[in-house]
């Protein structure tokens, strides 16, 4: 886990496969799915989530795992939900390298690791190292370079649990772009992530009609028209599309036809950027 330094990072989420998440999130109405990288998804643990998973029976997990948001409710969640495939649960709250980190893993109704607690006395654990990624690494999740198993999977994408879950509202309407949502999302000018390296791409405008990005070497836009031909395009798809793959996709569809687009415009890249910001995209 890598978390900037100097820059508030906060996270409570579920984490496994879609086809086991989405079966739960569907019985809690406040619960969303988002995409990630490497074929899996995260449910963000809002408070509104955590309050609609209830469970009389099932006792809350004691003070020393770490866990502040744990409830008895999310605890029988996990549990049944492992049932299917094993499941993640992790929390972690970060100043720079200044915080704490939680993280434990379900399967067939039984914890197999964790729960592991960093402690806010310990230091920041090399890469690799931490409980988040060791968790990570028992979902099938794999290192990307430098990156650990948390940055790989698109973890550092936003920077804090309510952030994900606007994006998983965006999300909720796959033929149709939310403008409203999207100028909430880059009001306050985030960093997004590439589609690869690591690059830093920074939001520098959003308005009614575009979104502009900044890299160091160059700045552009796409526009709300080519946005919502992105979402047109990417249609209603059963399973996950990856965003390098769907760039591809799109580089193709404005290459073909009456209109067809052959330069070197950025468009089809920048539109799968925001799109797997937007949590459309894999």
């Amino acid at each position: 886990m890598a978390v900037d330094q100097g820059i508030h990072y906060e996270i409570r989420a579920m984490i496994s496969f879609p086809d086991v998440l989405t079966p739960l999130a569907a019985t809690r109405p406040p619960a969303r799915v988002v995409l990630l990288d490497q074929g899996l998804a995260l449910i963000p643990v809002t408070d509104e989530v955590a309050a609609a998973l209830h469970c009389s029976h099932v006792r809350r997990p004691p003070p020393e795992t770490g866990f502040r948001a744990l409830t008895a409710g999310l605890y029988g969640a996990l549990r049944v939900a492992s049932m299917a495939a094993p499941i993640a649960y992790l929390e972690a709250d970060y100043m720079g390298r200044d915080g704490w980190q939680t993280a434990a893993v379900w399967s067939e109704g039984v914890i197999v690791y964790g729960p592991e607690y960093l402690h806010p006395t310990e230091p920041f654990p090399p890469s690799g190292e931490s409980p988040a990624a060791e968790a990570l690494r028992r979902l099938g999740a794999m290192r990307d370079g430098r990156d650990d198993e948390f940055v790989a999977v698109g973890l550092g994408r936003y920077r804090n649990t309510a952030a994900w879950h606007e994006a998983a509202l965006v999300r909720d309407h796959p033929m149709t772009l939310d403008w409203a949502a999207v100028r909430a999302r880059y009001a306050k000018y985030p960093i997004v992530q590439p589609l690869s390296g690591g690059s830093i791409l920074q939001i520098i405008d959003v308005d009614d009609e575009k979104v502009c990005v900044e890299q160091r070497l160059w700045r552009d836009c796409v526009s709300r028209a080519a946005l919502e031909t992105a979402v047109a395009v990417l249609g209603n798809r059963p399973s996950p599309v990856r965003a390098i793959e769907f760039a591809e996709e799109l580089r193709r569809y404005y290459a073909s036809g009456p209109n067809a687009v052959t330069d070197c415009s950025r468009i089809p890249t920048l539109s799968a950027v925001i799109l797997k910001d937007l949590g459309y995209l894999g």
